[in-house]
């Protein structure tokens, strides 16, 4: 009897499916797990490493190992968020009995915050890396014992996948801890999407520079989605460079329920475009504007 596996992946965004099969371990049927791991960026930094040890996910009080990457001969664990910008990088893989779960666990690589504010360099595995060649370690509470908990209330059904992004907010995630300098990572840094159910917005921004568009680089370009509430629906930071084929300039906003949304476009030292209306999302499907946005400079004239 063929069997589905269970997926769990880890980018920027974590996305977990579950998908229904038959399971003579248990006598009875089973459900399909994904996770992945997606990333709404920053432009200050180099790279967000994050070292995962262990994926878990909890069901009546107990813990279910989705992936083991000290078991795992395929990935070590590493992951860069700033990568997954515009991916989603998959976790592990696993069967799960049906039925409510309650929470996502990750075990995270990063030592507790040290009692006297004073962060080791030497051997850490979760840091952040900026543009001038700086290294700053990551820290989470009790991260290599309990780990980095997430409360979302998701169900896995037999003969169905069901998919969940954790989409880690990395401008969130980047806050020092008081005077210490250090960065803690906390929970409240990630969303969980429903893949299955959600759709994308995805899209590009550069300077109108003489009718000539160009990369901003020199500030973070914010694209904000919304419904019908005065709150986002999402938002995302244009990158400022080519990441992994995607142009510089670019954006995708994740977690979209289906419906029509409207765009708006801000930068420091630019004028806020105006409302970009009517954009239609639908469920599992990604909507690419057809025409790059060009944001126009303010005047000096002060």
């Amino acid at each position: 009897m063929v069997k589905k596996l269970a997926l769990l992946a880890l980018a920027l965004g974590l996305v977990l499916s579950f998908a229904g099969c038959d399971n003579f371990f248990l006598g009875g049927d089973t459900g399909t797990l994904a996770i992945y791991l997606a990333d709404m960026p920053v432009n200050d930094v180099a790279e967000v490493n994050v070292t995962l040890s262990k994926v878990e996910v909890k069901r009546d009080n107990e813990w279910v190992t989705i992936n083991d990457f000290e078991e795992d001969d395929d990935h070590d664990g590493v992951f860069d968020l700033l990568k997954l910008r515009f991916d989603e990088a998959l976790l592990g893989e696993e069967y799960l009995a049906p039925g409510d779960y309650t929470q996502i666990r990750l075990i995270i690589a990063a030592p507790e915050a040290p009692e006297d504010g004073v962060p080791p360099y030497e051997g850490q595995e979760s840091y952040i890396l900026k543009e001038d060649d700086e290294k700053i370690p990551i820290f989470v509470p009790s991260g290599t014992q309990t780990g980095l908990k997430i409360n979302h209330e998701f169900s896995i059904e037999a003969d169905t996948i069901t998919e969940l992004i954790l989409d880690v907010d990395v401008r969130d995630m980047l806050v020092k801890a008081g005077e210490s300098g250090i960065i803690i990572l906390g929970p409240t840094s990630i969303k969980v999407i429903d893949k299955v159910i959600s759709g994308e917005i995805t899209g590009r921004v550069l300077a109108d520079d003489d009718n000539d568009g160009t990369v901003i680089d020199d500030v973070d370009v914010i694209i904000k989605a919304f419904k019908e509430d005065d709150d986002p629906a999402a938002e995302a930071v244009a990158s400022t460079e080519e990441v992994n084929g995607v142009p510089a300039g670019s954006f995708k906003l994740r977690g979209l329920l289906p419906g029509d949304y409207y765009l708006t476009v801000e930068a420091e030292g630019y004028k806020t475009t105006e409302t970009i209306d009517d954009i239609a999302v639908l469920e599992g499907e990604t909507t690419q504007l057809e025409e790059t946005i060009f944001l126009e400079e303010e005047s000096n004239d002060d």
